[in-house]
């Protein structure tokens, strides 16, 4: 007798089955015993069922992935997830910023015109744009606008013929938008579709992404409405700024503390932002002596918005123009920039954040803190223990080492030098050797942790080591692969494998770890598949060398043996068994050692 059982495992309800199934459920009735199922209409019935089985099977398992957050597919069900079980609030778009210098001088070019003296005062209106003259991959137009007022002191005495000072300034176009108490549904405000930009969390008053005034009066931007047990906020006119799932912004206010009125008139000014895309390179927004600029700007006249053309500088003292008589460049990249989070990495911060609790206790707390900065892509944190094991002097000491998104002279500059073969003079690369820790970034840096840090603590940065590694590496193509090609594949999954997302601080570099990535066919990037390394057949590391860029400046390529001094890099063992035949062995980085790759210097053997 045919199997009529009808109640199916977990594994048995996709189509074929289920048509199976009831197939063998008609076998069983002597009328369909011995029916020919296939092209006949009672086959296309029983597809028709199978297929409604199969596909109720398909969103029974889709919704049973999004009850959890690491198996969540969907944005909307995977921001409800870690906003409401840790708190995590998601990022939508973050403006690039960078400092702009401008420069004044003090008088025409005959000398006929003064246009300041010794302790006036200069000028800057906020919500001012410029155009930086260049466009993103999409093709905008890429403007940066200063989101705050600047008045500055010109010194008493000295030589002021031509005076410099730096302002922020933030990638985007201002909008305004006036609402009332009515427009308050739920305690949120929902904003027009636009690319807003959030901001980089601790918000700084003197350099705000967005301005709300209720009833003419500025409210103060807050991360979480609880923070004024901290002490660090006081104020109880306070708003949020959330993107939620649906990938709107919102204004919101809180009952726990003031909420606007239902006559309260409401007025913001926010930028709309490009994100990743409006980043800026060094010099690239630039003005020379001679042209005027102005631009309307928003002000609040009698209760309303209004746009007024208005110069980029004014001198408040005389009350007078520069009439042109300034520049102004943008001698460092832009930092920040970034669009709103992925599904992936929304679920890696939330992680982060449900560890954290909000606070710097352990070295996984700082890291993860540090790490979820736009301008941060790498950190590692130490203590004085691992500094120095028994150093009864530095009680509560915090190392801190970074790797910013973009070497820049805010960030931590770079001076290049060139890296000589010794044994091949001809084969030559140019790399960045760390200067200095920015003191302005390093205070940046520890106002962003102070309001999670461990009141006893205090924080020291270290700058970065870079280790550039180099290859001698033999390979043997496959028949019908082309050497040159499966080379140009070798190379870029070596630059991904270095990337500086891939990598991390005091790791262990083992060229068995690389031979293994580079032949794993399934390791792919978001813009290469590395096809042709699948015409390698054989493999083979023949030499490791590499170039420390600051720990051993006597011998930067001398890689120490295993020693308990903390010399680094360092070999992990003193041999290996004779058993292997390549004998390289790994090399351990130090605490403030990153790695990265010298293509340039990498040598490639065709094995023939």
């Amino acid at each position: 007798m045919a199997d009529i059982h009808l109640t199916p495992s977990y594994l048995e309800t996709d189509f074929l089955t289920t048509k199976d199934k009831l197939i063998n459920l008609m076998k069983n009735d002597p009328v369909f015993r011995d029916y020919s199922y296939e092209g006949s209409n009672i086959n296309m019935l029983l597809e028709l069922v199978s297929y409604l089985n199969d596909l109720s099977t398909f969103y029974i398992n889709e919704v049973a992935k999004n009850v959890y957050p690491d198996t969540a597919n969907l944005y909307e069900t995977t921001h409800s997830l870690v906003t409401q079980r840790s708190g995590y609030q998601p990022n939508g778009y973050i403006s690039a910023q960078l400092d702009l210098k401008v420069t004044i001088k003090r008088w025409n070019d005959d000398h006929t015109i003064e246009y300041y003296n010794e302790g006036d005062q200069i000028y800057i209106p906020a919500w001012y744009t410029l155009d930086t003259g260049q466009t993103n991959t999409d093709n905008n137009n890429i403007y940066y606008t200063t989101t705050d007022s600047h008045t500055i002191n010109l010194p008493l005495s000295g030589d002021i013929d031509e005076y410099s000072f730096l302002i922020p300034i933030k990638q985007g176009e201002y909008f305004t938008g006036t609402y009332s108490g009515d427009d308050i549904i739920d305690g949120s405000i929902i904003l027009p579709f636009k690319q807003i930009d959030m901001g980089v969390y601790p918000y700084d008053d003197k350099f705000p992404s967005s301005v709300v005034y209720v009833d003419e009066e500025p409210w103060n931007r807050v991360y979480n409405f609880y923070d004024e047990l901290s002490g660090l906020q006081t104020s109880d006119n306070v708003y949020k700024i959330v993107y939620d799932k649906y990938k709107r912004y919102k204004i919101v206010f809180s009952s726990a503390r003031n909420m606007p009125t239902k006559s309260s008139r409401i007025r913001i000014v926010m930028l709309n932002s490009l994100g990743d895309k409006g980043t800026l390179g060094a010099n690239l927004l630039k003005k020379e002596y001679g042209e005027e600029l102005s631009y309307n700007i928003p002000l609040l006249v009698n209760r309303n918005w209004t746009t007024v053309d208005t110069p980029f500088i004014i001198n408040l003292t005389r009350n007078a123009l520069l009439s042109g008589n300034y520049k102004f460049i943008n001698e460092s990249a832009s930092i920040y920039g970034s669009s709103p989070e992925t599904l992936e990495q929304i679920k890696t911060n939330s992680k982060k954040i449900v560890n954290t609790q909000y606070r710097n206790v352990t070295k996984t707390d700082y890291i993860a803190d540090l790490e979820s900065r736009t301008d941060i892509i790498k950190a590692n944190v130490w203590g004085e223990q691992e500094e120095n094991y028994g150093n009864t002097q530095n009680y509560n000491k915090v190392y801190i080492c970074v790797i910013p998104k973009n070497w820049t002279t805010y960030t931590i500059p770079t001076s290049g030098i060139e890296w000589i073969d010794p044994m091949v003079p001809d084969i030559t690369q140019t790399i960045q050797v760390p200067i200095e820790v920015n003191e302005i970034f390093q205070n940046d840096l520890k106002t962003y942790i102070e309001p999670r840090k461990i009141i006893s603590t205090y924080e020291q940065f270290v700058l970065p080591d870079i280790v550039y590694f180099k290859f001698e590496i033999g390979i043997l193509p496959k028949r019908l692969y082309n050497f040159n090609i499966i080379i140009a594949d070798v190379k870029a999954k070596l630059d991904y494998y270095f990337s500086d997302f891939n990598r991390e601080f005091n790791e262990v570099i083992d060229f068995r770890d690389i031979h293994n990535y580079i032949l794993d066919s399934t390791i792919t990037s978001p813009d290469n598949t590395f096809d042709k390394v699948k015409g390698i057949q054989n493999f083979v590391f023949r030499d490791i060398a590499l170039y420390s860029t600051l720990s051993n400046q006597s011998d930067p390529m001398e890689i120490f043996e295993l020693n308990d001094e903390k010399k680094f890099p360092m070999f992990t063992v003193n041999e290996f068994d004779v058993r292997y035949e390549n004998l390289l062995k790994p090399i351990k980085l130090g605490l403030n050692q990153f790695p990265k790759i010298a293509l340039d210097m990498c040598i490639f053997i065709n094995e023939v």
